[in-house]
């Protein structure tokens, strides 16, 4: 009979399509994954990936397989969570990802608290600007504004992403105050790449009414932080998450423009890899993260 130790590993060679992802996701050779599928092959008596010099694809049979594996495995967990379902201790180990802003201004400081109430909970944490592969890369979470993406994944919203345009005082000075978004094309602007439409500022009136500015810039990036410091020495007025913002604003080193318009906002979701259940220690981070985002 298969063991839950190989069904594991047949599992993470289906999903990234290598012996060697496979092996550096469990911490193992390339060899004793290699191993392991042959024993699940052998005592089928089936093939269940057709192997190249570089992948491994699965069979008719192998597809089948994968998804009687993954119910198993999913179930055992449930199993062994629910032993555990009147203690407030969570262990495990949680890979996630995040947007880099989100990431330092939010999630950085529940992870510290989360690792502080739950010490047998384990966090790898990327905080960066691109879609990781859930399912490729091995990640039981990702935290995404705007589209989620990815066939296939759960996605669950949990707060809102709000923007806010600003500019130096030097740079009010030298154009003074815009009254409507209009007056914004004449502004020299930090253009961020991580909008769905970087060059077109979005603003609604006091009736929701939508007002969209085409804007120009030299210079165009996606790291908000960056944008933020070339925000703050007057380079151009920014668009940009106002969690980020806030200790300029309140300090006057930014200001923002346009105060009687709103401006645009992002969903923010909790997006995981297609499965039935999910760990309580993984339910109880999102339930942290959705607790100090924008609602």
């Amino acid at each position: 009979m298969a063991t839950l130790v190989e069904l594991a590993t047949f599992v993470l060679v289906a999903r990234t399509g290598s012996f060697a992802a496979a092996a550096r996701q469990q911490g193992i050779s390339a060899t004793m994954v290699a191993r392991r599928v042959s024993g699940l092959e052998d005592e089928y008596r089936t093939r269940l990936l057709e192997r190249t010099t570089r992948t491994q694809r699965l069979t008719t049979v192998g597809e089948m397989f994968l998804e009687r594996a993954l119910k198993l495995l999913e179930d055992t967990e449930a199993l062994d969570e629910l032993k555990d379902k009147n203690e407030v201790r969570l262990a495990g180990r949680i890979r996630m990802s995040a947007p880099t802003t989100i990431g330092v201004t939010q999630v950085a400081a529940v992870i510290a608290d989360f690792t502080r109430q739950h010490p047998e909970v384990e966090i790898e944490a990327s905080f960066a600007n691109r879609k990781v592969d859930l399912v490729g890369e091995g990640y039981d979470l990702a935290i995404r504004t705007g589209d989620p993406g990815g066939a296939g994944l759960v996605a669950r919203k949990i707060g809102v992403y709000r923007l806010s345009c600003c500019a130096s005082p030097t740079l009010i000075e030298q154009f003074g105050l815009p009254e409507r978004p209009s007056d914004l094309a004449a502004w020299p602007c930090i253009i961020n790449t991580n909008l769905a439409q970087p060059n077109r500022w979005q603003f609604r009136d006091i009736e929701s009414r939508p007002s969209t500015v085409a804007v120009q810039g030299k210079v165009r990036m996606d790291n908000d932080e960056t944008q933020r410091v070339l925000a703050l020495s007057g380079v151009g007025c920014a668009y940009l998450p106002v969690d980020l913002l806030r200790a300029d604003l309140e300090t006057k080193r930014l200001v923002q423009l346009l105060p009687g318009w709103e401006t645009e906002s992002m969903p923010v979701y909790a997006v995981f890899p297609s499965r039935r259940f999910q760990p309580r220690r993984l339910e109880a981070l999102v339930g942290a993260i959705a607790s100090v985002v924008s609602h």
